[in-house]
């Protein structure tokens, strides 16, 4: 007889590590490079559907940059030069609904 646990609570003080994979998101958003310097670019699995923005704020919540996307953008290439050496919150946003967000680290 195997048993066979994945509770994280009963194991960890156990020494075993319960590792579990979570399904991606349907469509994932990215910026690569990041951290950045003077260019990145805006990554998503899926082509978008409908006109969107990308919409970049800073580490209080005011919004530092907006970019319109048309739709069936893939990727989309953008300047940081403007913005500080910083973290930042980034979100992709549909007409109804939020597409993706995270997260971009400014460096020079």
């Amino acid at each position: 007889m195997s048993i066979y646990f994945d509770d994280q609570q009963l194991c960890l003080p156990h020494g075993i590590i319960v590792k579990s994979i979570k399904a991606q998101d349907a469509t994932y958003v990215g910026v690569v490079p990041n951290p950045a310097r003077d260019r990145a670019t805006l990554v998503l699995t899926e082509e978008l559907s409908t006109p969107s923005v990308f919409v970049v704020f800073n580490t209080i919540g005011a919004e530092v940059m907006r970019y319109n996307l048309p739709a069936e953008t893939v990727r989309f290439e953008f300047s940081t030069s403007g913005l500080s050496p910083a973290l930042y919150h980034y979100q992709v946003r549909g007409p109804l609904n939020l597409i993706g967000e995270g997260k971009l680290a400014i460096s020079r």
